[in-house]
């Protein structure tokens, strides 16, 4: 979880035919950092680029098991095939991100 012995960068290597691959990224002015999914259209050609972010769950208690959306998600997948990059962040407080929620 978002622990200072982390690292910034890439934490898995590049699978399937978007390329996903997910990302440690640090939180500005904290020692923390959130998981990134990033889903990369087949061309290997500079991309315009969309963050795809989630919403809140109906209960707190949810919030520990979530994870990035899959690149095969329908809505991120047709960004893809238009040749756009989808970066999938998972803020504070979720899933693997953890740290504390923060509603700002």
């Amino acid at each position: 979880m978002g622990s200072s012995a982390q690292t910034a960068g890439p934490i898995t290597e590049e699978k399937g035919p978007w390329r996903e691959q997910d990302h440690w990224i640090p939180v500005e002015g904290t020692n923390q950092f959130i998981l990134m999914r990033l889903c990369r259209p087949v061309a290997n050609n500079p991309a315009r680029l969309l963050v795809a972010n989630h919403g809140s769950p109906p209960s707190a208690t949810q919030r520990p098991n979530m994870a990035p959306w899959s690149c095969e998600q329908r809505a991120i997948s047709w960004f893809l095939t238009r040749g756009y990059a989808v970066a999938v962040p998972l803020r504070r407080g979720y899933g693997a991100s953890g740290g504390a929620w923060v509603d700002d």
